[in-house]
C-alpha cells in the first residue's frame, strides 16, 4: 500500500477472497470523484462475472486509476463485455495487465481497447490463446506484451 501526504494512490488486494460486498465497495470507492487511487492490483481474488461487472461499471467514470492487473479471475462473458465497454470510456488507464482463458475473451476486451482513444501497454499472460489469436485481438496501438 502506498501514500502520498496522506492520499491513498496504491492498492494492492491481489489473492484476497474479497466477496461480493467487498467487490461493491470497492467499486464505490472507485468510482467516487476524489477517488486518487492510481494502481489497484486484483489479480487472484476470485472475482466473478458480477463483480467484474461492477468494477467495470466504476472504471467508465474512473479518472485516477492508471494501473489495473486482474489476472487469474473468472469475468465471464457479461464480464468481459462490460469492461470492454469501461475500457473504451476511460481515459486514465495506462497499463491492463490480465489473463483470460479464451481467445473469445480476448476479443472482447481486445474491442475494448481498439476502441480507446489512447491506450499504452497491456500485459497479456499466455494461457490457451495462441500469439496470433493475441495479435488479431489487440490493436497495434496498444504496445502489448505476452509472458
Amino acid at each position: 500500500m502506498g501514500w502520498v501526504g496522506g492520499c491513498h494512490y496504491q492498492l494492492d488486494l491481489s489473492k484476497n477472497a474479497i466477496g461480493a460486498s467487498g467487490m461493491q465497495s470497492l467499486a464505490s470507492v472507485l468510482a467516487a470523484s476524489d477517488c486518487s487511487i492510481r494502481t489497484l492490483g486484483l489479480a487472484r481474488c476470485n472475482m466473478r462475472e458480477d463483480g467484474c461487472r461492477l468494477i467495470a461499471t466504476a472504471l467508465s467514470v474512473n479518472r485516477s486509476l492508471q494501473w489495473l492487473n486482474l489476472e487469474k479471475n473468472m469475468m465471464g462473458d457479461r464480464g468481459c463485455f462490460a469492461l470492454a465497454d469501461a475500457l473504451a470510456a476511460n481515459d486514465s488507464l495506462l497499463t491492463l495487465e490480465l489473463q483470460v482463458s479464451s481467445s473469445y475473451h480476448l476479443a472482447l476486451l481486445g474491442g475494448g481497447l481498439i476502441r480507446r482513444l489512447k491506450p499504452r501497454v497491456v500485459w497479456v499472460r499466455r494461457n490457451r490463446n495462441t500469439e496470433s489469436q493475441l495479435q488479431a485481438a489487440l490493436s497495434s496501438r496498444a504496445l502489448c506484451e505476452w509472458q
